[in-house]
């Protein structure tokens, strides 16, 4: 799965985080580092999803640790790679509107 596809399942509620998951607790240089190793090509390791079902688990937005989301019925959740997947979507993402990131991201 491509970056971009993971945004895209994001933002249509098909990628969530369970709650019982941690918030982010990456500090600013550890997500500029990981900015910098996406940028030189280097790997930045794998993420585990679970495919699910909206009412598996309660779950949260993805770079929201406060916000209750209410999944797609066919979802899945982020398992792990959640302070990667959030870096990386507050880096590349948050600074434009809905609308335009995916032309951003082309």
């Amino acid at each position: 799965m491509i970056l971009r596809d993971i945004f895209s399942k994001i933002n249509e509620k098909k990628l969530v985080l369970p709650d019982f998951q941690r918030d982010l607790e990456w500090k600013k240089n550890q997500q500029r580092d990981l900015i910098s190793s996406v940028l030189l090509g280097i790997p930045i390791g794998s993420i585990l999803l679970l495919e699910g079902k909206s009412d598996d688990f309660s779950s949260k937005r993805i770079g929201f640790s406060k916000m209750i989301e209410h999944p797609a019925e066919e979802c899945l959740y982020l398992l792990d790679g959640q302070q990667r997947i959030t870096s990386l979507k507050s880096s590349f993402c948050d600074f434009y509107n809905d609308q335009k990131w995916q032309n951003t991201m082309d």
